[in-house]
C-alpha cells in the first residue's frame, strides 16, 4: 500500500477518476476530453474578449463557489477513504458524485480565477507581461518533463516521494528563469 488509491477495497479506490498520466503515455479519454473542453473555452474566450469584464464582474461569486463545492467534494472523497459498509454499498454513487462535484468545483473556480485577473491584473504592465511569459514557458517546459517522471516513478517500485522532487525541479527552473534561459525575447 503506497498511494492514496490502494485502498483495502477495490471498490473504495480513491484515485482521482480524471488524473494525469501515471503509468504510461497512452491517451487517457476522459483527461484527452478534460484538457480538450478546457482549451475550446480558453480558444473561444480569446476571441471573445468582451466576456472578460463579465467574468471580472462575477470573479468573487465564481471563486467562493468553487471553494465551497470544493469542501463538498472533500466530503466525498473522505466517505470513500473512510470505508465502512455504507460506503462499499454505495461505491459508484460515491465515485461519480464525487467526479461531478468536482467538475462543478472546477467550472466554477476557473472562470473565477480568469475574472480575478483580469480585474486585478488587466491593465497592461511590463513587470507583469515578463512574468506572465516566463510562467507560460515554465509551464509549458515542465509537462513533458514531469509527465515522463511520473511514469517512470511509477514502473520503478521506488515508494511516491513526489514532494521531495518537485521543490527540485522547482529551484532549476527559478534559476534558469533567473539567467533569462526561458523567457522569449
Amino acid at each position: 500500500m503506497d498511494g492514496a488509491g490502494d485502498h483495502a477495497d477495490p471498490a473504495l479506490d480513491v484515485r482521482p477518476d480524471i488524473d494525469t498520466p501515471d503509468r504510461s503515455f497512452a491517451w487517457h479519454l476522459p483527461v484527452l476530453a478534460l484538457y480538450g473542453l478546457y482549451f475550446a473555452i480558453g480558444w473561444s474566450l480569446h476571441g471573445a474578449r468582451d466576456l472578460f469584464p463579465i467574468l471580472a464582474s462575477r470573479w468573487a461569486r465564481q471563486l467562493v463557489g468553487g471553494l465551497a463545492v470544493s469542501f463538498v467534494s472533500v466530503i466525498g472523497v473522505g466517505l470513500r477513504l473512510e470505508g465502512g459498509p455504507w460506503a462499499l454499498a454505495n461505491a459508484q454513487a460515491l465515485r461519480w458524485g464525487s467526479a461531478f462535484i468536482i467538475s462543478v468545483a472546477m467550472a466554477s473556480s476557473v472562470p473565477g480565477w480568469i475574472g480575478a485577473f483580469v480585474r486585478f491584473c488587466g491593465t497592461p504592465s511590463a513587470t507583469m507581461r515578463y512574468l506572465s511569459d516566463a510562467s507560460y514557458w515554465i509551464y509549458v517546459l515542465h509537462l513533458p518533463v514531469m509527465t515522463a517522471l511520473q511514469v517512470w516513478w511509477a514502473g520503478s517500485g521506488l515508494p511516491c516521494q513526489r514532494f521531495l522532487l518537485d521543490p527540485l525541479l522547482e529551484q532549476q527552473a527559478h534559476r534558469s528563469l533567473r539567467h533569462g534561459e526561458c523567457v522569449a525575447r
